[in-house]
């Protein structure tokens, strides 16, 4: 038999490094998790804090909104990660960024499989 690679169990869902200026907002938009079991969320800014939103929904659109979550990012502390169960099958980030522009920003999340 010959050899079978296991299939990834992750999946990038969005990456963003362009910082952003004072009250900045990056947006994922609305992401389809069919099919994974959980989000992780890598964060790092430089510069100032920020805020980091995240929209669950039953619906592709984003009009059933079902839950939703928000976490205060201190870039004093530095890389963040961030990590939840797949509570419906959409999600969206929001990243909204403070009083002080960014010098460097790292935003992403990958879904996984578990």
């Amino acid at each position: 038999m010959a050899y079978q690679p296991a299939e990834d169990a992750s999946h990038q869902a969005y990456v963003t490094t362009t910082p952003l200026g004072i009250a900045g907002v990056y947006t994922s938009g609305v992401l389809d998790l069919r099919g994974f079991t959980q989000v992780d969320t890598h964060v790092m800014a430089v510069g100032g804090d920020g805020v980091v939103t995240v929209h669950w929904y039953s619906d592709s659109g984003g009009l059933d909104q079902v839950r939703l979550l928000t976490i205060p990012y201190s870039a004093a502390n530095g890389f963040n990660l961030l990590s939840a169960p797949a509570f419906s099958p959409f999600v969206e980030y929001v990243y909204t960024n403070g009083a002080v522009a960014q010098t460097d920003f790292f935003f992403e999340t990958k879904f996984l499989r578990t």
